[in-house]
């Protein structure tokens, strides 16, 4: 039997292969196998190669969560990568010099993840505003394809210009080997500027576009968001049900909503959010399902709460209170400063541990709901903007056909 831990050597894996009675066996073998050891034994032969390459498109070999990219988007370096297996030799390799080795590739800016491919914002050197356009790119294989620009700036501009970008990356390998980007253009101060946090104010969606990897061009989709809200995307985001979730804010006197975006832009439901739950500060997917965190201040800082919701069914939109705990007890004190200046940015994919960001330390915390531990992972620095999750994909993607 193959344990968790092993580095078998070709000889090795081939007796294994001989001795499995069938498929469904090997798989089962190689599930309990590190991800990257298991990319390796596609090197042992042909069937092998195959069975592991099917299986990754189908989902049977789920990866976890290995870590976080961070750093700066407005002209600082995003090369950091915080490793939560602790390892000697994180399994990528921060710098990403397979892109940033290349000539034709210049300043780039880290936007976001999903599935294992990493979205960023590609600009010239000299000139913070001059787009080039967008880079996608899967780590684990060191693939990555050029998206051309749409028009609009990807990157955060000054407080005086009156529209700002956000842009989403949407790949399921499950449904196409295909990814989509979803970009929206909002009016005023900077609503959807990644991770700001001012939103007084604002009007709402104003221009949708999409690209789909399939066709190679982006197209204009007719905004049906006016007023009804802007998207605060420094509170996440979710892919469920193959549609992109994001909170949608409005003014203090109308609730905040949770809305499902198709891969055209399109919005397809709203998922409302009573106002006696709290006030939303994370959207995020864990364990197959849509998570909402929200806060709230019971009569005095020191029992401000956060608490965790789960949509358990999809179609009644029923909520199921999951979790609570006092913010207190996940800043490490209890005076006004850290108590409720917790930013988080991500639940874990299949546990349940939370990843949150003290402002006032810059510490990337987790939080274990479970046993509910509290623990200090790094510090990330005062130019810290962006953060987003790293779950590998350790398949070949024909569409990101550039390899260093």
């Amino acid at each position: 039997m193959v344990s968790g831990g092993s580095d078998m050597d070709c000889r090795n894996l081939s007796e294994v292969a001989v001795a499995c009675p069938s498929d469904d066996a090997l798989v089962e073998i190689l599930s309990r196998v590190p991800a990257k050891s298991r990319f390796r034994f596609k090197c042992v032969s042909k069937p092998w190669c195959d069975l592991i390459a099917d299986r990754l498109r189908c989902g049977k070999f789920p990866q976890t969560l290995e870590g976080f990219f961070f750093g700066g988007s407005s002209g600082n370096n995003f090369r950091h990568f915080v490793d939560l297996l602790g390892r000697p030799s994180p399994l990528v390799d921060a710098s990403l010099s397979f892109l940033t080795e290349l000539l034709e590739i210049e300043k780039i800016d880290l936007l976001g993840s999903c599935n294992g491919l990493v979205l960023f914002g590609h600009r010239r050197v000299s000139d913070m505003y001059d787009s080039l356009g967008y880079i996608v790119c899967n780590p684990a294989t060191q693939q990555w394809a050029a998206v051309p620009s749409s028009g609009w700036t990807p990157f955060p501009l000054d407080d005086l210009d009156d529209e700002r970008t956000c842009t989403y990356l949407i790949f399921d390998p499950a449904v196409s080997s295909h990814f989509q980007l979803v970009q929206f253009k909002q009016d005023d101060e900077g609503v959807c500027l990644q991770f700001r946090r001012n939103n007084d104010d604002d009007e709402g969606v104003a221009e949708v576009r999409t690209y789909s990897s399939e066709s190679g061009v982006w197209s204009d989709r007719a905004s049906e968001w006016g007023a009804h809200g802007w998207i605060v995307s420094y509170l996440g985001s979710a892919l469920v049900n193959g549609m992109l979730h994001l909170m949608v804010g409005r003014d203090y006197e109308r609730e905040d909503q949770i809305v499902a975006v198709d891969r055209e832009g399109k919005k397809c439901r709203n998922i409302r959010w009573p106002k006696e739950r709290g006030d939303i500060v994370f959207v995020g997917q864990s364990q197959g399902r849509l998570h909402c965190f929200s806060a709230r201040i019971n009569g005095t800082i020191e029992m401000a709460e956060l608490s965790v919701w789960v949509l358990e069914d999809y179609d009644t939109e029923e909520w199921v209170l999951k979790h609570t705990v006092n913010f207190a007890h996940l800043s490490g004190k209890s005076d006004w400063p850290d108590v409720l200046n917790c930013y988080f940015v991500s639940i874990h994919p299949h546990c349940n541990l939370v990843f949150f960001v003290r402002n006032g330390s810059q510490k990337l915390v987790s939080y274990n709901m479970d046993n509910k531990e509290v623990r200090v992972l790094c510090t990330v620095g005062r130019d810290f903007e962006c953060m987003t999750q790293y779950v590998p994909y350790f398949s070949a993607i024909s569409v990101l056909a550039k390899k260093y």
